[in-house]
Order: C-alpha cells, then structure tokens, then sequence
C-alpha cells in the first residue's frame, strides 16, 4: 500500500497517479478521478521520457507484401455472380460502404504520417486517452466508429496505450515505413505497449488505417475461412510466423479480388463487407 494512499469518493478503492500528457492526477479503477497537488504536477511533468529520433528509412517497396506463388489461382464458387448481384442491389448496404471509403480518405488526410512521419511527434496521450470523459482519444475513436471494425478495446487498456505513448509512437513510425513488409510492421515487442491486445488485432487495423491495398479483415482464422472457401484447400505456413500468416492470408484474398472480372474494381472495404455478407462460415 502507498505511504500516503488517496482513497476515491466513490468507491472508496486507492488511486494511482496516472500521466496522460499534462494532465496528471489521480485515477481510480472505477474511472474516478482527483487533481494533484501542484508539487506534485510539477515533479511528474518532469519525468516525460524523450523518444529516439526516427530512423532513417530504407527504399519504398512497391507492395506492403512479400513475393508469393502468383501461381496459386482462386477456385471461384458456382453462385459467385448472383452473390456479386444480390450484393451491389443492396442500396443501404451500399451506403454504408461509401461512407466507410470516405471516413479512410478523410483520416489518412488528418494523419498523413506515411509522407511525413516526422508528424508522429505532435501525437498526444489525450490523441489516444481521454481521461477527463474516460473514452477514446480522436486518433482511436476515428479508427473505431469511422473505419471499418470496432477495436474492441476498454477505457482501461486504451489508457494503458496511452501511458506508453513514446512506444507507441516508435511502432506507429514502423507501421507507417514504406519500406517494411505487413508481417514485418507486426513485428514488435508488444509487452511495451500494454493494453494493445492479442492478436495484434489494434496494431492490425492501425496499418489497414493508412495502407488501402491492406484488407480491414483482422483475424487469422476469419482469412483461413475465407482462402479455404475460394482455393478449395487448408493453407500450408511452412513455418511462417503469425505476423507471416496474416500477411500470406491478406495476400492470397486480395489476389481473389484482384483476379475477377467484378471485383477487381472494387475498394478493399466493399470486398471486405461482400465476403462477410456471402462467405463467411454461418
């Protein structure tokens, strides 16, 4: 127990002290919060870590992908076209896939730290935490309600990312360098940014964020699902990481896209909402 504990008023549980850009105060596991005593704002503001300069990156890839076998081709179901004409009639669905490609327009126009990570410096914890309202920050909560998928995470875990925030900056700037792979902007020691999820799910749907030729579909057994319903097969890894396997998966689905005559015009987003409205396991 602390020397001098700070009780909460409303549950009567100890408060910590929390960092969250300049706001610092206490903060209790029921979201209660309390201002801290000047000497202490101070010695706390004073603490702030300074992050590593942002290392110089290498040569633009052409793709976020790997080279694999592009002569693996998609076995194509029987009802795919009444699929695709059932699907492009349905005139709310429709919208509600426009509005999804406009959100990501708009946010990689708001972040546009692909073209200028130096950017990423000017990110705040209150960017990620509110903790006043104790709810999402503007940079998670544009991820969540305007791109596709909820992220999934509580005020808690969201405030632990925050508190991390020069690591979570380190791996926004991998997650935004051109010259790595998918797989290799999932690589990353995750235990320094408690509260990022299993699965690299948050990190996941970060990069679909600013990369559109990613696909918003975050889960490794969903894209399995998927490649089993369209190759006619269970994939083989060989090895490969989970990192690895996403990125294979992501590869393989959008190459089904890619390779037919329909919907190869389409945005990732309409195809993303299009298998999970026909092809995904009921």
């Amino acid at each position: 127990m602390p020397e001098n504990p700070i009780f909460c008023d409303e549950c009567d549980s100890i408060m910590h002290i929390k960092v969250i850009g300049n706001n610092v105060m206490y903060q209790c596991k029921c979201g209660a919060t309390k201002p801290l005593p000047d000497e202490l704002l101070k010695k706390y503001r004073s603490k702030k870590k300074k992050r590593k300069p942002i290392k110089v990156r290498g040569k633009r890839r052409e793709s976020i992908f790997d080279s694999y076998d592009e002569e693996e081709l998609p076995l194509y179901p029987n009802d795919l076209l009444l699929s695709i004409k059932n699907f492009d009639s349905n005139k709310k669905l429709q919208q509600k896939i426009e509005k999804g490609e406009n959100a990501e327009i708009k946010f990689r126009t708001k972040y546009p730290y692909r073209t200028n990570p130096s950017l990423i410096e000017d990110l705040t914890e209150a960017d990620l935490y509110d903790i006043p309202a104790n709810k999402y920050g503007l940079f998670f909560k544009q991820i969540d309600f305007d791109l596709k998928g909820k992220l999934g995470l509580n005020t808690q875990q969201l405030a632990k990312v925050a508190e991390h925030l020069e690591d979570f900056k380190e791996w926004l700037s991998q997650a935004v360098d051109d010259s790595l792979s998918l797989a290799e902007k999932l690589e990353f020691d995750w235990e320094r940014i408690p509260g990022m999820g299993g699965g690299h799910v948050l990190g996941k749907k970060i990069i679909y964020a600013f990369y559109e030729e990613a696909l918003p579909i975050f889960n490794n057994q969903h894209l399995e699902n998927f490649y089993e319903k369209f190759y006619g097969k269970t994939p083989h890894f060989f090895g490969m990481s989970e990192s690895e396997q996403f990125e294979f998966l992501t590869f393989q689905m959008i190459k089904v896209k890619n390779n037919h005559s329909v919907m190869k015009d389409w945005s990732n987003v309409k195809f993303m909402y299009f298998l999970y409205n026909y092809y995904y396991p009921k």
